[in-house]
């Protein structure tokens, strides 16, 4: 296991380190490091290096448990096995971004942590308790030395003022001022109704029942019980246990028939009954919101957000190219 912790540790680590980095999520790149068939070479064999980082190894193994991964995606559309040319991008790809893990894992190194061993078991208690990646089972030694190098990296990315970075105010504001047509909004309406269902194509006789219903729930709301009551016991559809409430739609959401009701009505004001595809309805506008601009207050949470995760995709970004810059790289096969 000692072995394995040495040579094999960069192969754990990519399912947690990678999201740290902000790069992909590396779902089963640990395969390198926890499948012993895969992730040692045959007796008497020495396993393969693609590569060398300040002399630390980057082994083939890995670099092909890692090119699988790059490779998922375009499984979806139908690829069995990446072409030469594909393959050859596929290699430059996971190769780059395992060069980037150890550069910053090597920077890492001689940082004193406070509570190192508690952090680590605090983690290792939590990562038992959910699946974190798709990986095959880890032993707890394996699971242990991924956690430490996330936490080791962690802590230098922090140290080194590339996560999540502050953005000043007049930042966030200047940004809003300066692009206020990505922050328009159409009208919308919060709406609340009650359905009952019939086909446009049913008999008479079902249509008059269904109409006979609604008009019965109309006249309770009317009679002063309360909407969202009359909803739970004859709407016939999903918004019924929420009491009718379809929550904000814009023009389009619904049948033409009901948005023509619903952005002309008052708000509190109960419907006459509308008929649409779905049956018969009535509805009652809780709320509405004119089209426009999202009000500054609304958005500079979310702006704030934005911008401090591009300032820290930048910053990150400068710092790894400036300890590649620094680092001996040998990359040893193509």
């Amino acid at each position: 296991m000692k072995r394995w912790s040495e040579n094999s540790r960069r192969g754990a680590a990519w399912s947690f380190i990678f999201p740290v980095l902000g790069l992909l999520v590396l779902a089963s790149a640990s395969l390198a490091g926890t499948d012993k068939e895969k992730a040692q070479a045959p007796a008497g064999k020495a396993r393969a290096v693609a590569a060398r980082v300040n002399g630390a190894p980057i082994y083939e193994d890995q670099l092909s448990a890692q090119m699988a991964v790059e490779f998922r995606k375009y499984r979806k559309f139908g690829a069995r096995k990446p072409t030469p040319d594909l393959e050859k991008v596929l290699r430059n790809r996971a190769l780059e971004k395992l060069i980037t893990v150890e550069v910053v894992y090597q920077a890492s190194q001689g940082l004193d942590i406070p509570d190192f061993d508690k952090k680590i078991e605090k983690r290792l208690r939590a990562a038992k308790t959910r699946p974190v990646h798709s990986a095959p089972e880890m032993t707890d030694t394996e699971l242990r030395e991924n956690i430490r190098q996330t936490i080791a990296i962690e802590e230098y990315l922090k140290r080194a003022g590339v996560t999540s970075p502050e953005v000043p105010e007049t930042e966030i504001k200047d940004y809003y001022e300066k692009n206020k047509k990505s922050f328009m909004t159409q009208e919308t309406v919060h709406v609340r109704h009650i359905l009952v269902q019939v086909a446009q194509e049913a008999k008479n006789e079902k249509k008059a029942i269904a109409r006979k219903r609604i008009e019965k729930a109309r006249k309770s709301i009317q009679d002063g019980r309360p909407f969202e009551e009359v909803a739970r016991e004859y709407s016939e559809d999903n918004a019924a246990s929420a009491g009718g409430d379809i929550g904000f739609i814009r023009k389009g959401y619904m049948p033409k028939e009901f948005d023509e009701v619903a952005f002309t009505i008052e708000p509190g004001k109960l419907s006459e009954i509308v008929q649409t595809i779905h049956g018969y309805h009535i509805l009652e506008v809780v709320e509405k919101q004119p089209e426009g601009v999202v009000p500054y207050e609304k958005v500079k949470d979310f702006v704030g957000k934005y911008l401090s995760n591009e300032l820290a995709k930048k910053k990150r970004n400068e710092l790894v190219q400036a300890l590649k810059a620094k680092a001996k790289i040998e990359v040893l096969s193509n």
